[in-house]
C-alpha cells in the first residue's frame, strides 16, 4: 500500500497524563505528533466512548484516517487480560494498523494472539525478542529499544554521588522471575527493612550514595511515607542521574533493558551491571562494566572510583555517543519503515 507523506493517524491509548511512570510514552507520544498528525483517543480522554466505532470518530473529526496506531497501554497489562476499545477494531480491513508493544512480560501470548487475529500490520517493540518473532508469525515485528528522554537537559558537571540506583528492589511475583541481585547489593551497602534503607554500613560510611527503593505493595508505601520518601519529579530523576558517577542498573522481568539505561549513558553515568549476552543487541560491549557476581560488583566500582581520569574518560565518551539516542530518532526509524512497508 502507497501511503501519502502527510499522514492521519488514530492513536488509540489510555490518557498517559494520569500515570507517574509513563514519562517515555509521553516523550514517544509528542515525538510522533511530530512525523505524523495525531488523534489521540481512548480511557481517560473527555471524549471517549466504549460504545463509538472507528465511523462515529471519523464523523466526530471530520476526517478519514490514513493509519491506525495502537499505543503502549492499548493492550492490558493487568492479569485479566481486556480489550478497552476493540469496538473500533471490528471489520476494519483497509486501514494499516500498526502497534507499539509493551511490557512483554505480561500477557505475552494473549497480546500475540490479539496480533494475529486482528490483521495488525506492523508491531514495535522495544525488546529484542522482535529479532526473533518475525520467524513464527506471519508479521512483521520490528525492534525499537527504548531511548533517553532526556532531551535539551543541561546534564550537570559536579559528580556528587559515587553511585546511584532509582527502581524496585526485586518484583514479587514470582512468575517473572526476577534476580535477587539489586537486594543483594543493597544489602551490602546499608542496613534496611523493607524497601527502606536505614543507614550506611562501616565499610561505606565514606561514600555518597543516592540510593531510593520504590514500594512495591501497599506496606511498602506506607513505610515510605512514614520515612517521608517522596516519589522523584522528571527533574529531581535527571539531576540525580546526572550527578552520580556510577549507577546500578540490572535487566527488568523479562530481561527488558529499560530507559534507565540510555538515560544514564545520555549524562555520561557509566552503569555497572549483570553480564548478560542480551546486552549485545543493545549496545557496544564496552558501554557498560558488566559484573560476574556481587563481589565482582564491588571491585568493579571501587575500581572506577579510584582510577579518576579512567572514569571522567568513560563518562566523557558515553555522553558524547548517547546524547542524541532518542526518542526523535526512534520515532524516524518508524516513519520509514512505514512509508517503505505498508
Amino acid at each position: 500500500m502507497n501511503l501519502k507523506t502527510n499522514l492521519d493517524v488514530l492513536y488509540l491509548t489510555e490518557n498517559l497524563n494520569n500515570y507517574k511512570s509513563s514519562e517515555y510514552q509521553l516523550d514517544f507520544l509528542n515525538n510522533l505528533k511530530n512525523n505524523f498528525n495525531i488523534y489521540e483517543y481512548g480511557p481517560g480522554y473527555k471524549n471517549f466512548d466504549y460504545k463509538k466505532n472507528l465511523s462515529d470518530l471519523e464523523n466526530d473529526t471530520q476526517k478519514k484516517f490514513d493509519l491506525i496506531f495502537l499505543g503502549h497501554s492499548f493492550l492490558s497489562d493487568r492479569s485479566e487480560f481486556k480489550l478497552l476499545m476493540n469496538n473500533i477494531l471490528i471489520n476494519i480491513k483497509k486501514i494499516p494498523k500498526v502497534m507499539f508493544l509493551n511490557k512483554e512480560y505480561v500477557n505475552l501470548r494473549e497480546k500475540l494472539r490479539f496480533i494475529e487475529e486482528n490483521n495488525v500490520n506492523l508491531v514495535f517493540s522495544h525488546h529484542h525478542l522482535a529479532l526473533y518473532l518475525n520467524k513464527f508469525y506471519n508479521k512483521k515485528f520490528i525492534f525499537l529499544p527504548f531511548a533517553t528522554t532526556f532531551n535539551n537537559f543541561e546534564k550537570k558537571n559536579d559528580k556528587k554521588y559515587d553511585l546511584c540506583f532509582i527502581g524496585i528492589l526485586k518484583n514479587l511475583n514470582k512468575k517473572y522471575n526476577h534476580t535477587n541481585i539489586r537486594e543483594e547489593i543493597r544489602d551490602a551497602l546499608f542496613f534496611s527493612f523493607k524497601n527502606i534503607n536505614l543507614f550506611k554500613k562501616k565499610n561505606f560510611s565514606s561514600f555518597n550514595f543516592f540510593w531510593t527503593n520504590h514500594p512495591r505493595n501497599k506496606f511498602e508505601g506506607i513505610l515510605s511515607k512514614i520515612f517521608f520518601k517522596k516519589w522523584l519529579t522528571k527533574k529531581d530523576y535527571q539531576n540525580i542521574i546526572s550527578s552520580s558517577k556510577t549507577t546500578f542498573n540490572t535487566p527488568s522481568p523479562y530481561n527488558i533493558i529499560g530507559p534507565r539505561y540510555y538515560d544514564s549513558l545520555a549524562c555520561g553515568t557509566p552503569i555497572i551491571c549483570p553480564k548478560k549476552k542480551i546486552y549485545k543487541h543493545y549496545f557496544d560491549e564496552t558501554d557498560l562494566v558488566q559484573f560476574e557476581n556481587k563481589d565482582d560488583f564491588f571491585v568493579k566500582f571501587k575500581y572506577l572510583l579510584n582510577n579518576k581520569n579512567y572514569l571522567e574518560e568513560i563518562s566523557k565518551n558515553l555522553k558524547i555517543k548517547y546524547k542524541d539516542v532518542n526518542y526523535k530518532k526512534r520515532v524516524e526509524k518508524i516513519h520509514y519503515h512505514i512509508l517503505n512497508e505498508l
